[in-house]
């Protein structure tokens, strides 16, 4: 991820996770508590995904209790948590990365079951830009490179091969960059 505004200029371009806790180091999240709010946001994911809706903009309700609109409303409190903007609503739920030149994002969105994962639901936001000086607010942009693993269609003849090679996946990134 790169930003190429100025830290004083900006805020925003963040990517959250609403449904996400952090990995530290090692250990497992250093709250691995369960509020009311993680169960409420994390069924309405799994809604989602037994209605095959891979993206909260596909969810059709648009009403301002529907899955989508919970999820991405959990991201928006999770901007305002981060800038404690006046009174604005906010939890204590979900991880928010910020862009910062040379730092990576990594997620697995396949659970070892070969199934989707409810928890890697994210969304990217907009970059805000306070315009200070002549800097022409065009100017100011976000670059992401996205990679994929792809397990190949001929790796499996099934789902249980699937779901094989979707653990030996998640296996090998962990020994690969965790340990």
């Amino acid at each position: 991820l790169t930003d190429n505004t100025p830290d004083d200029c900006s805020f925003g371009g963040g990517t959250t996770f609403p449904l996400a806790k952090p990995w530290i180091g090692g250990d497992a999240a250093a709250d691995t508590s369960i509020c009311l709010e993680q169960v409420t946001l994390h069924n309405a994911a799994t809604r989602l995904l037994e209605r095959n809706v891979q993206h909260t903009k596909g969810d059709t309700d648009q009403s301002a209790n529907s899955d989508g609109r919970r999820l991405e409303m959990a991201g928006v409190n999770s901007f305002n948590r981060d800038h404690a903007l006046n009174d604005a609503p906010h939890n204590n739920v979900g991880l928010r990365v910020m862009p910062q030149a040379g730092r990576l994002i990594f997620f697995h969105n396949i659970n070892d079951d070969g199934m989707s994962d409810a928890t890697s639901f994210h969304g990217g936001e907009e970059l805000i830009s306070i315009v200070t000086d002549q800097q022409s607010v065009a100017e100011r942009t976000k670059n992401i490179l996205v990679f994929f693993k792809e397990i190949s269609i001929k790796s499996f003849s099934n789902l249980d091969g699937f779901t094989e090679c979707t653990a030996d996946a998640r296996r090998w990134t962990k020994q690969a960059y965790y340990q």
